[in-house]
């Protein structure tokens, strides 16, 4: 599966899973501060009507990655809210982005209501997770959280009859899905008329996972830490906020190592922002601690809520950041400003040479963001990207002459 269906892109396509196009990007532009419309999004996420819209400094390469990451509704509203309405040349862009949300999530509710009123018929209790959750949950309005997958948790006992009693509704599996011994989910279902697709869950990650080696994502421990909750006035589970930003974290970071980096991966980013925000000084940080048992689950976190504090976007006592640089030994200063650059760079910049670099080549994220979160001398990893680059680790025939010809002939020929 792509990295769209891991950070609920805007998937109406049942072949590929790709968004679709909605309006052109106007070809007028001004070259200008890279991120700045992006940077403008977190800090509003985190400071309500704070941020300020500087238009003259948008240029079109920015409203790309805009686009790209599924921000154009998030934007049109923080326009309308900032009194700084875009110009003629991006309006009716941003604007018809916002109408399309709309209808999308008006479709994602309908598919969520039927599925949560069918499992209670049969006496399952559906968890909400992702951008399902957290957009109703922390975002200003829940179509502006952009999504397309519908990511529901269900215990492995009920997960088979949930699937046939969908597919009864309607839905079809996706073609070609080839499934694995202890996945997470089961082959993604989409509805034809919907244009919705749903990823039933058994668990949050697979089982041979890395991050599934502790208790923090076991079943029985996870269970502990489901809330109850609604939505559209019937009963639902969620995740409770800590464990909800431990989880953004740990499937940020992971996806991203698995599927390389992409505009979308922003989107987890913002998540965490709101839901910080959002959940104020209810949030018990102490206790967020406690379960993270997981070194890959806690270098995750670490390397978010570091990006968080430093660039002023969520206020993380020290305490925390002290206890996870304590606990883990994946990330060390080194590859958090590595980490750091890359996020700005990529998902918040969208500098246009690094960024399509990735977006083209997605294996060479894939092993900068390995080794990265490799164990060993921190040094001795940022010393040995550029031959990981070079020779990736996860390709068996990587010192082969034949390799590395067909390597770069595809290099030749995408830059073409």
């Amino acid at each position: 599966m792509n990295y769209e269906s891991h950070t609920d892109a805007d998937c109406a396509d049942p072949v590929n899973r790709r968004p679709p196009s909605l309006v052109a990007i106007p070809r007028e532009a001004r070259s200008g501060d890279a991120g700045h419309l992006v940077r403008a999004l977190l800090r509003n996420a985190a400071v309500p009507r704070s941020a300020a819209l500087r238009w003259n400094a948008v240029d079109e390469r920015q409203m790309n990655h805009i686009a790209k990451a599924g921000f154009a509704p998030l934007l049109w509203r923080l326009a309308h809210d900032a009194g700084a309405p875009p110009p003629a040349i991006w309006r009716d862009t941003l604007r018809a982005a916002e109408l399309v949300a709309q209808v999308v999530y008006g479709n994602v509710c309908d598919a969520t209501t039927d599925l949560i009123d069918a499992c209670r018929a049969g006496g399952a209790l559906v968890t909400l997770l992702k951008g399902v959750s957290i957009g109703e949950q922390y975002y200003p309005a829940p179509h502006l959280r952009p999504m397309g997958d519908i990511d529901l948790l269900v215990t492995r006992r009920d997960s088979a009859w949930v699937e046939l009693t969908m597919l009864r509704r309607g839905y079809v599996r996706m073609d070609r899905y080839e499934p694995e011994p202890g996945d997470a989910h089961l082959a993604p279902l989409y509805h034809p008329e919907l244009h919705v697709w749903v990823e039933i869950h058994r668990a949050l990650f697979p089982d041979g996972d890395r991050l599934r080696r502790n208790r923090l994502f076991a079943p029985a421990h996870l269970e502990r830490h489901i809330v109850a909750s609604t939505f559209q006035d019937r009963r639902v589970g969620r995740l409770c906020p800590e464990m909800q930003l431990v989880y953004i974290a740990a499937y940020w970071i992971r996806d991203m190592a698995k599927d390389g980096v992409h505009p979308s991966f922003a989107r987890p980013l913002l998540d965490a922002v709101y839901l910080v925000a959002g959940s104020g000084q209810d949030f018990d940080w102490d206790a967020m601690l406690d379960g993270v048992d997981n070194d890959v689950a806690a270098a995750s976190l670490y390397v978010l809520l570091s990006y968080l504090s430093t660039r002023g976007l969520a206020v993380v006592p020290e305490r925390t950041l002290a206890h996870l640089a304590k606990v883990q030994r994946r990330i060390g200063g080194l590859e958090l400003a590595l980490f750091g650059k890359l996020t700005d760079a990529c998902l918040v910049g969208g500098h246009p040479r690094t960024a399509a670099l990735l977006e083209r080549h997605p294996m060479i994220g894939e092993t900068l963001l390995d080794c990265l979160l490799a164990r060993g001398s921190h040094a001795v990893k940022v010393a040995s990207l550029p031959w990981a680059m070079v020779f990736p680790p996860q390709v068996a025939e990587r010192y082969t002459w034949r390799y590395q010809r067909d390597r770069f002939c595809r290099l030749i020929a995408r830059k073409r």
